[in-house]
């Protein structure tokens, strides 16, 4: 008689050996698997800056459409994939990252995705975005440590 693995299309990676305390790994059918999350992620792409001495960018767009499809492609990524609506001002975005941190599980694999300019200032990277205004970073760009510390 064959063994039922129909359990195993919910579990994506499995191991040979017993596992070390790891409550998120079952043994099915012999099999020990780790059971993973959603594959979720967020593109944001910001090209065109209210600040006239932040110059536009060509790229962003089409960078964050073409990221999606190959990220929501079943045989490449199979992700969920939220875009963000383009040259979205620095509230929106930090709101939309603590949002996209928040609403996941602990198993989930999660892609924060941005294309755009950077500036680094005071050992400190920004993201800028529409409304970012070179004198006052923290309140007008997003910060990565903000991005970190959201998850």
């Amino acid at each position: 008689m064959d063994a039922d693995y129909s359990e195993l299309n919910t579990y994506k990676k499995c191991i040979e050996n017993e596992p070390l305390l790891n409550p998120s790994i079952r043994n099915v059918n012999g099999v020990w698997c780790t059971l993973m999350g959603k594959k979720r992620a967020l593109l944001i792409a910001s090209y065109e800056f209210d600040y006239k001495g932040i110059d536009p960018l060509f790229a962003p767009r089409k960078d964050a459409e073409e990221m999606k499809s190959v990220l929501e492609d079943p045989a490449i990524g199979e992700f969920e994939v939220q875009m963000l609506p383009f040259d979205m001002d620095s509230s929106q975005v930090r709101k939309a990252i603590n949002l996209f941190f928040v609403n996941s599980e602990p198993d989930d694999l999660l892609l924060l995705y941005y294309s755009g300019h950077g500036i680094k200032k005071d050992n400190k990277l920004y993201l800028l975005t529409k409304d970012t205004q070179p004198n006052t970073l923290k309140s007008s760009a997003v910060s990565i440590s903000f991005s970190i510390l959201s998850a």
